[in-house]
């Protein structure tokens, strides 16, 4: 309980210094993400939600999309603003929704803040329906800006809140021990079309096809 009261502090101020309405990557970001969102994404699970901006930027219906966060500031404003239901919870463990219960987990920028995100993929493959969809994205650790930043004796990481990094290849390794079809696309950035997994900022990924025996 002290735990969860001490990252909801930290995730309070964090998310107020990024702004209300803040969406990473921007239009980019969003139209990576909807090219892999399902058409009738049926009951959707937003984890790490904030203030539901994304999920409005996305097109997801309010009344059918449950928000999760540790951020209760945040959560309030996604629920008066009609965003989308909130739910607090403290995403470094178990997830408080019943097996095969939900038909799309969104996962936008979140597993990087996770000590063990395998703990939310497995998660996220138990709430699933079998036919459920897993979308997200997460920043690329090894684009070309931080390999030079760490060749040059810098940290190549500059939010505190990021615990763990990911390139598209261990990123697709985490998430195939769960579901049996990934997709990872690294985009974002002016030059990301001339090559994605170094110069693309972030990394968008979609996974399906929930494989609950391993």
């Amino acid at each position: 309980m002290a735990r969860s009261r001490l990252l909801a502090g930290i995730y309070e101020a964090h998310n107020r210094r990024r702004g209300r309405g803040f969406v990473y990557g921007g239009p980019e970001r969003i139209a990576a993400l909807r090219r892999f969102l399902p058409a009738n994404p049926g009951c959707v699970l937003d984890l790490g939600c904030r203030d539901g901006s994304l999920a409005e930027a996305l097109g997801l219906e309010a009344r059918r999309t449950v928000g999760v966060d540790i951020d209760i500031e945040a959560l309030r404003l996604a629920t008066n603003q009609a965003r989308l239901r909130g739910v607090a919870a403290d995403l470094w463990g178990w997830l408080p929704f019943a097996d095969d219960s939900v038909d799309l987990v969104v996962a936008g920028e979140i597993l990087e803040h996770l000590p063990f995100p395998e703990v939310l993929v497995s998660e996220a493959a138990r709430v699933l329906v079998p036919t459920g969809t897993l979308l997200g994205s997460t920043p690329n650790a090894l684009r070309l800006k931080n390999r030079l930043r760490f060749a040059l004796g810098r940290d190549f990481e500059d939010d505190p809140t990021h615990l763990r990094h990911f390139s598209a290849s261990t990123l697709r390794s985490l998430l195939g021990r769960y579901f049996e079809r990934v997709v990872v696309v690294p985009c974002v950035g002016r030059l990301a079309w001339l090559s994605g997994p170094w110069l693309g900022n972030d990394i968008v990924f979609v996974a399906e096809g929930c494989d609950r025996s391993r």
